[in-house]
């Protein structure tokens, strides 16, 4: 459970900094090598870890074991992204009160 907790945090911080670093060209070409190297000593502290100990790993890449499991809701599942943003709810009074101007236009057009 940790293993997901820390793989989730990550996933987000780095996704975050992409998103950031898309808008300029040279931050673009920053992350892309610092990446590079930090993938090469991640594989070299993997790799003498393995060596000496037994490796289990906690979180899965397969894709395919992976399965989805039917829910009996209708509703679309919310992700992450859509509970950040919330939706704005409309004031009832500004509502109606855009509805009653329209329609009074409306009848001003049609004399």
């Amino acid at each position: 459970m940790d293993a997901m907790l820390r793989y989730r945090f990550m996933s987000h911080k780095l996704q975050n900094l992409a998103h950031r670093a898309a808008n300029f060209p040279e931050c673009t070409m920053l992350v892309d090598s610092t990446l590079d190297i930090l993938g090469q000593q991640i594989e070299d502290k993997i790799n003498a870890y393995t060596s000496t100990h037994e490796y289990l790993p906690t979180v899965s890449t397969d894709v395919k074991t992976k399965k989805e499991v039917q829910t009996k809701n209708s509703k679309r599942k919310r992700t992450w992204l859509d509970k950040k943003h919330k939706a704005k709810k409309r004031d009832k009074t500004k509502l109606q009160h855009s509805l009653r101007k329209k329609q009074v236009m409306m009848l001003h057009k049609h004399k």
